[in-house]
């Protein structure tokens, strides 16, 4: 989408950028995963054709993407690579709906926070950027750390499919369930996206198989939304691949 190719959204613990050509091998190493796969209801594509997705995904006005950064990783390193954990989607239907997805694609950035964090930022964009009024996401039925996630934003189920294994929740926008996700977006602010690092740009990579060396800030949620993100998963669809 063009409206989101030049912005970037911070929160305390994660930094939402526009996909980028630079994020592409990072991301199509991700869906090497046959679990990734399998919970984002993708099919395995050649690298060439994950650049085709990502251009296609920035020329269409119908899906909102963002790479999902980790914040700290981000500023030790100055490497958007190297700090990308995941992303999330917003794909816009008829009027003001749209369904949104979420994926943190490195274990060792999930069970803190980041996705349901990195989920509220995007739903916040696209209700006072984008105007929406309307979510949906489809979760499939195993995936139970997604559906409390979003459960826990307030998203109540609306249906569920034997055929596909899934179950959709929505939420209608209101003026309490817009104040609830600007408690769980603490920081949240809109800035140019930064300028774009080569593959080899500057900052050691995070390690893969563990946190980063530098300890993230905590959330600060009120008590009542607290931790209903303890192992993030990606939720149904989290990313067309």
């Amino acid at each position: 989408m063009r409206t989101n190719a030049g912005t970037a959204v911070w929160t305390e613990l994660v930094v939402l950028v526009p996909y980028r050509a630079s994020h592409v091998p990072k991301y199509h190493e991700w869906m090497q995963s046959a679990e990734l796969r399998q919970l984002t209801a993708s099919e395995p594509l050649t690298l060439n054709q994950e650049y085709a997705m990502q251009q296609s995904w920035l020329n269409d006005d119908d899906k909102c993407t963002f790479i999902v950064l980790d914040r700290v990783a981000l500023e030790r390193c100055g490497h958007q690579p190297a700090a990308m954990v995941g992303d999330v989607n917003l794909f816009l239907a008829d009027g003001a709906a749209a369904e949104a997805e979420v994926m943190i694609a490195e274990r060792w950035a999930r069970g803190a926070g980041r996705g349901r964090q990195a989920a509220a930022a995007m739903l916040r964009y696209g209700v006072e950027t984008l105007g929406l009024t309307r979510f949906e996401v489809k979760i499939g039925f195993d995936n139970e750390a997604s559906q409390r996630m979003f459960a826990g934003m307030g998203f109540s189920e609306a249906g569920r499919s034997e055929v596909f294994r899934e179950v959709t929740l929505e939420v209608a926008v209101t003026v309490d369930w817009s104040r609830r996700l600007r408690q769980l977006t603490p920081g949240y602010r809109l800035e140019p996206a930064p300028e774009e690092a080569t593959d080899d740009g500057p900052g050691a990579p995070v390690d893969r198989t563990g946190a980063p060396d530098v300890q993230a800030g905590t959330e600060n949620d009120s008590k009542e939304l607290k931790a209903d993100e303890e192992q993030v998963k990606p939720s149904g669809d989290a990313t067309a691949s």
